[in-house]
């Protein structure tokens, strides 16, 4: 996120660049990508100043685990799972129990 307070907006990357694509497979270097932006995302939450996390979905199927809008990439299923896997663990985490737990 920007220097810019309150932050309105923190992503989690679904390629490295649009000249590249999407990510093609849930590589060892794409996982440390994505824990790191899970950090940041953690951090903001954790401050107490947010009161939900939303994220695009794909609609034709709410319950699915690789449901992820990503229109502008062809994202790879498990780096979908991952990533809803990920936003999943914070869905009714509190200010204090971000703190307690870490991330």
């Amino acid at each position: 996120f920007g220097p810019i307070m309150p932050v309105r907006s923190a992503g989690i990357s679904t390629g490295w660049s649009s000249s590249s694509g999407g990510f093609c497979a849930l590589t060892d270097d794409v996982k440390a990508r994505l824990d790191l932006e899970f950090l940041e995302l953690h951090a903001l939450l954790a401050t107490g100043a947010y009161y939900r996390l939303v994220y695009s979905g794909d609609a034709s199927d709410p319950t699915s685990k690789t449901k992820l809008g990503t229109g502008i990439f062809n994202v790879h299923p498990d780096v979908k799972a991952y990533i809803v896997m990920r936003l999943r663990k914070l869905q009714g985490a509190t200010p204090a129990s971000l703190v307690a737990d870490g991330p």
